[in-house]
């Protein structure tokens, strides 16, 4: 399941990619559509939700931190980062109208608008797709993610260090690890 959503998510940035370049219109915005939305919904009979977060530069979806997925896709996360979704929840009722809507609301009209996103995606026909911020409690919470993120980022700083300890045989000091 996990290869499906990473493979969701990289459609979505390229659906959203695509938005930019092309009109929703356009036949290329169409082709990637149609690949990505039907992942969508494959995984929708699966979940009963598809919540994909944003925490520091990673991409998470539940327990699973996807670090090889979120370097690849860093443009993207610094343009959500950019406008404050740090979340993002798609329901099961979604259609392929509503799913380009988004794309296309997330393409261009965002950058137009100093308003509260959450009521403004539903005035927009926009109800089964919603974006938020994650609150570092609920991301605690939902995802109990900070601590591996944590580690992980203290594991890759101080990795190198051990090594060449171990390499030059010279002693370690155990109860400080």
């Amino acid at each position: 399941m996990f290869e499906k959503i990473q493979e969701f998510i990289k459609c979505l940035a390229t659906s959203v990619q695509t938005a930019k370049i092309y009109t929703i219109e356009h036949p290329k915005f169409k082709e990637i559509i149609n690949i990505t939305f039907p992942i969508l919904k494959e995984l929708l009979k699966e979940k009963n939700e598809l919540v994909i977060g944003i925490i520091e530069d990673e991409i998470v979806f539940e327990k699973e931190i996807f670090f090889d997925l979120s370097k690849q896709l860093k443009t993207f996360i610094d343009y959500l980062k950019k406008y404050n979704i740090e979340k993002i929840v798609f329901k099961p009722n979604v259609e392929k109208e509503e799913f380009i809507r988004f794309i296309d609301f997330i393409s261009f009209s965002i950058k137009n608008l100093n308003v509260d996103m959450q009521n403004y995606l539903p005035r927009i026909g926009i109800r089964n797709i919603l974006i938020d911020n994650l609150r570092i409690q609920e991301a605690r919470q939902d995802f109990n993610i900070i601590f591996y993120l944590e580690l992980y980022k203290y594991i890759q700083k101080e990795f190198p260090y051990y090594i060449e300890k171990i390499l030059n045989q010279d002693i370690l000091d155990f109860i400080n690890l």
